[in-house]
């Protein structure tokens, strides 16, 4: 049978309707889905204040949002930004597939 890992962040309805969405489908197609949220298993905490920060400036400063959403989207991987957030997920990545050995099958 045909894995498939997840790794939705639970930052705004889109990651979580992009995650949904790929879950079904790979559901669909018989392929069994782990889907574990790196944001939140690596520091609860700060991730819920990451939260609360991005609800708050999307209701009330949602030009701040914007601009800040349009100086990231065009970062490519090998960003200083992007290095930066995955030393801090890459911790809960390798916890998630040390928990589920099925993966690596």
């Amino acid at each position: 049978m045909a894995k498939a890992l997840l790794l939705p962040a639970s930052l705004g309805d889109g990651h979580k309707q992009v995650a949904s969405a790929l879950r079904n489908v790979f559901i669909e197609h018989g392929v069994e889905v782990i889907e574990v949220d790196c944001f939140r298993s690596t520091n609860f905490r700060m991730a819920r204040c990451l939260e609360y920060s991005y609800e708050w400036m999307t209701r009330y400063t949602p030009p701040i949002y914007g601009m800040l959403y349009r100086m990231t989207s065009n970062l490519g991987p090998h960003s200083r930004l992007w290095k930066a957030t995955s030393l801090f997920f890459k911790p809960a990545v390798i916890r998630a597939l040390g928990a589920c050995p099925s993966i690596a099958a």
